[in-house]
């Protein structure tokens, strides 16, 4: 099933207009619409598999039919999703906007407008339950990491995804200075969105923070940021916490994700009766319409709810 991570077209195979053309709307997603550079990323790759799957060479080229077959096409050949989809018609609808505004297309209105979008059923957000995040946390402090440091760092990755529900940028673009343990506060400066906003650290991850700090403190190592890469100490990049988690993953035999840990967070902060508007705020959602997604109550608490009822007696 495709998804936006399995492009493999490649920047040569684009004709130099269309490059150009690419290079421009690329600055306007990072200068004019301040997007991160995942964001930017699935945008372009968007892009390039649109110019190079639907054959078109110049940008002039473009008929809401081309659009429409692509679409279309994609889904047949390829088993489009219907999030793949809508992850496309989303990307390449910022691009015909732009491409309209800027008279590089001939078409007067965006063609996605009028190309519908199929229904995505709503599932509850995959997650750990408590068992297993206790085994996963207690094989992040039993594995046989290389260093102490290193083995005190990943604890305190692990116990901030748990405790907090940050994203994975948001976690390795923390710096040194954003982290206050002394106000238990968390900023976060690259938030989805490019929104700052500031988390609050619960008692039970101060220890975890305070564990790490002072393995830091005995080696005497000068860092940018909050978590560093073991040796160089510079930015941790997305597939160092990836591996991070597939070891752990492996020593377990539970599959999970930097992002199911997010998942995991906001559940059992539900479970715990924490206010969803609260929950919305310290994740950074943009609506309280995605944090009502982990609301799924499981069996055996609908069905303790239910029992307490007495409508004839």
């Amino acid at each position: 099933m495709a998804n936006l991570f399995d492009l493999h077209v490649s920047t040569s195979e684009l004709p130099q207009e269309i490059k150009n053309i690419r290079n421009k709307y690329k600055d306007y997603l990072q200068i004019e619409k301040g997007h991160c550079p995942v964001t930017i990323r699935h945008k372009i790759n968007a892009l390039r598999t649109f110019i190079a799957r639907s054959g078109i060479q110049h940008l002039s080229q473009l008929e809401e039919l081309t659009v429409k077959d692509f679409f279309y096409k994609q889904c047949k050949d390829h088993e489009w999703s219907a999030n793949t989809y809508r992850n496309y018609w989303k990307n390449l609808k910022c691009f015909f906007t732009w491409a309209i505004y800027n008279k590089l297309v001939k078409l007067e209105s965006n063609p996605l407008d009028k190309l519908g979008k199929p229904k995505i059923h709503k599932v509850v957000p995959r997650r750990l339950s408590k068992e297993q995040l206790h085994s996963v946390f207690t094989a992040c402090c039993t594995f046989q990491w290389r260093y102490a440091v290193e083995r005190a760092r990943n604890v305190a990755i692990l116990a901030t995804f748990i405790y907090t529900g940050i994203r994975i940028n948001e976690l390795i673009n923390i710096r040194v200075e954003d982290v206050s343990i002394k106000q238990r506060t968390i900023l976060i400066r690259k938030g989805k969105g490019g929104k700052v906003r500031i988390v609050k650290v619960p008692m039970e991850l101060v220890r975890f923070l305070e564990d790490f700090e002072s393995h830091i403190k005995r080696i005497n190592i000068q860092r940018e940021y909050y978590f560093s890469s073991i040796g160089e100490y510079k930015i941790m990049t997305n597939k160092y916490i990836y591996t991070i988690c597939k070891k752990l993953a492996d020593a377990t035999n539970i599959y999970f994700r930097p992002h199911m840990l997010r998942h995991t967070f906001a559940s059992m902060a539900l479970e715990q009766k924490i206010p969803i508007a609260s929950i919305s705020k310290i994740m950074g959602h943009e609506s309280i319409l995605y944090t009502q997604s982990y609301l799924a109550p499981e069996e055996n608490i609908l069905l303790s709810h239910f029992e307490s009822l007495h409508f004839l007696t």
